[in-house]
């Protein structure tokens, strides 16, 4: 079973390897890893999306990663990371991951928050 470490702002940090918490709000299961507070890296829709397919090993989703500003560019080579794109203009990157590179990328320093990447829209009201 492969499940990516994702979290959400409701959730309460766990220790331990693969301790689950229950954000309360969409009533999906995130995984928090060795005590670390990652509340604010991954989104929830990342985070429900890989917990639905936690049984695939072979599932990816195309993200958009923050980088934050002035710190060095992270280690992008772990398995399970495909880059895509990179901005100039900006700190993002896009790339495609499985949930080994999900929980790779929520690890890195440099990161400071993975989305998905998609179509985006103005809220109408």
């Amino acid at each position: 079973m492969l499940i990516a470490a994702c979290s959400s702002k409701d959730a309460e940090t766990a220790t331990g390897n693969n301790a689950r918490a229950d954000n309360g709000a969409s009533g999906f299961p995130c995984v928090v890893g060795n005590g670390e507070n990652m509340m604010d890296k991954v989104s929830e829709d990342l985070c429900a999306e890989f917990d639905k397919r936690k049984d695939d090993s072979s599932y990816e989703e195309q993200v958009v990663i923050t980088l934050k500003k002035d710190a060095p560019r992270p280690d992008f080579s772990a398995s399970g990371i495909t880059l895509v794109s990179e901005m100039k203009n900006a700190p993002i990157v896009v790339a495609r991951v499985n949930g080994a590179g999900l929980n790779a990328l929520s690890k890195l320093d440099g990161v400071e928050r993975i989305e998905r990447d998609g179509e985006m829209r103005a809220l109408d009201n």
